[in-house]
């Protein structure tokens, strides 16, 4: 089992035309004075998406996906349910898999909370365990003084029903409950235009900057503290968003799971960059060569970052230009399929 993802589908506060759900393209005028606010929503469209992988020559598995609230899933623990999927304390999904296969499972459910948010980790609610049933929604910095980056978690287990019900893995993921909208906007006064993001139905006035691994070597860097510690400068500074570099690195867990806590919305690069594929040095050709390995490396960091709240844009990297040529038109069509 891996890149357990828990994302977001819909929410009811947004109300939002069938058209928009693709996160573009919307109506500039629709929805102004809409969105969601600080009271949370009493529950949300979501979806899971897991990978998972039989690495056995002859033998097929069976088994059951597990999803619930940590207390629910935890069979040590007395049930004590937080979080409620498709109105039940646990799911469970059923898959077979057959030799050698890799399996993307996914299951839609709906997300609904009970009165002790138990549950509730990275958050200023945390303190209200008595607070009425809604779901806190995640909200990145600058969006008001009153919305908060709350993050949940939610428990997993393979249990093997072919070797009497033997668990196989079990982990825990932390998500967060937002949606992402994003579409050009024209403004006619100005003769202009430029990208516009509704966070949850809200706009957000970015304020970004730019992330460049800050240890070549991760001899220092490599460290959940410190990477919260680097973060939260910027947060002291007024940022909300950072691009991180695609000359760089796509980070490690730590730097996004600090993202997620602290707010700070995540543009990430793949990486390619015009100092060396041709633009200043290299060649635009390189991808030629190294296609198929460059998008197996696209295709892992997409599964790897999904979960995170705080990744809002991918990029194909830094300084590219011309057009079409770096990166070459077939690598980005094939990556927009990932």
């Amino acid at each position: 089992m891996r890149d357990l993802a828990i994302l977001t589908l819909d929410l009811p506060c947004l109300h939002h035309d069938d058209d928009d759900n693709n996160d573009v393209g919307f109506d500039n005028d629709s929805n102004e004075s809409g969105g969601c606010g600080a009271e949370g929503v009493s529950s949300a469209s979501m979806a899971m998406v897991v990978t998972l992988t039989n690495a056995h020559e002859k033998d097929v598995q069976k088994g059951n996906f597990r999803l619930a609230s940590p207390s629910n899933g935890n069979q040590h623990s007395k049930p004590h349910p937080a979080l409620l999927l498709d109105g039940k304390e646990w799911l469970d999904i059923p898959f077979e898999l057959q030799p050698n296969q890799v399996m993307e499972l996914r299951h839609d459910f709906t997300l609904s909370a009970v009165s002790d948010a138990t549950n509730h980790v990275g958050s200023k609610y945390d303190e209200n365990q008595n607070a009425s049933p809604k779901l806190q929604l995640w909200w990145p910095r600058n969006s008001d003084n009153h919305l908060h980056p709350t993050l949940y978690r939610l428990y997993s287990q393979i249990i093997l029903v072919t070797n009497d019900s033997q668990l196989s893995h079990d982990a825990t993921v932390a998500f967060g409950i937002r949606t992402i909208q994003t579409h050009i906007e024209q403004h006619l006064a100005s003769n202009t235009q430029g990208r516009s993001l509704k966070i949850n139905g809200q706009k957000l006035f970015l304020l970004g900057g730019n992330w460049i691994t800050s240890d070549a070597f991760f001899l220092k860097s490599n460290s959940h503290d410190r990477y919260c510690t680097e973060l939260s400068l910027h947060v002291d500074a007024g940022l909300n968003a950072l691009r991180v570099w695609g000359g760089g690195i796509i980070e490690t867990d730590a730097f996004y799971e600090c993202a997620d806590a602290l707010g700070i919305l995540v543009y990430q690069e793949f990486g390619l960059t015009g100092d060396n594929n041709g633009r200043w040095g290299g060649s635009y050709e390189w991808l030629a060569e190294q296609q198929e390995e460059f998008l197996v490396y696209a295709e892992d960091a997409i599964r790897r970052l999904r979960s995170h709240p705080s990744l809002f844009l991918y990029g194909g990297g830094n300084e590219l230009y011309p057009e079409t040529v770096s990166p070459p038109s077939y690598v980005v069509t094939q990556i927009r399929t990932l």
